[in-house]
């Protein structure tokens, strides 16, 4: 589809709907609509990996409801946005030193995260993609260990989800 006629017009729907929620401003957008339909393939890739990586960041930077009251525990949800956000961290200064889970496991695909990073902020496609499968897959880990230790009578099945979703990032399914 996106080498079709429909490509062309999904990435100026794209366009369209990402300058009306401000997204110009922290995306490089065509122009206008001429520019816009200028584009080559790869340039609209580029556009719509942009957009799609500005919209991951924004959805992961949010602060998850419920962590500003005090008194109320987190649901497992929120504990998992804040444990992925912690474990994204390298530890260098710790002894023994820690990775951090997506550093790890773009590792188990034979990559580096760092590379992942300035790539998918370039807007390459594959590697935008690619960061999202990694993030997700942190999250179900984490979601995992949080639900395992909330639900003990559920740790195999736990178990069983966090292997799919390893084995998913790394292509075994």
């Amino acid at each position: 589809m996106r080498e079709s006629g429909r490509g062309e017009q999904i990435c100026m729907t794209i366009i369209e709907t990402a300058k009306q929620c401000n997204l110009d401003r922290d995306v490089k957008l065509p122009e206008d609509e001429e520019a816009a339909k200028q584009l080559s393939l790869d340039e609209r890739d580029t556009v719509v990996g942009n957009v799609y990586r500005k919209l991951m960041e924004i959805e992961s930077r949010l602060l998850p409801c419920g962590l500003h009251v005090v008194g109320v525990m987190p649901t497992a949800e929120e504990a998992v946005a804040t444990l992925v956000n912690i474990g994204e961290i390298d530890r260098p200064d710790n002894n023994p030193p820690v990775k951090g889970l997506p550093g790890i496991m773009a590792r188990a695909v034979g990559r580096e995260i760092e590379d992942i990073y300035r790539s998918s902020n370039k807007g390459v496609l594959a590697d935008v993609d690619l960061l999202q499968q990694i993030t997700e897959a942190c999250r179900d880990c984490e979601y995992t260990c949080t639900h395992t230790h909330t639900h003990t009578h559920t740790h195999t099945v736990s178990l069983r989800v966090a292997t799919y979703a390893l084995c998913g990032l790394v292509g075994f399914l």
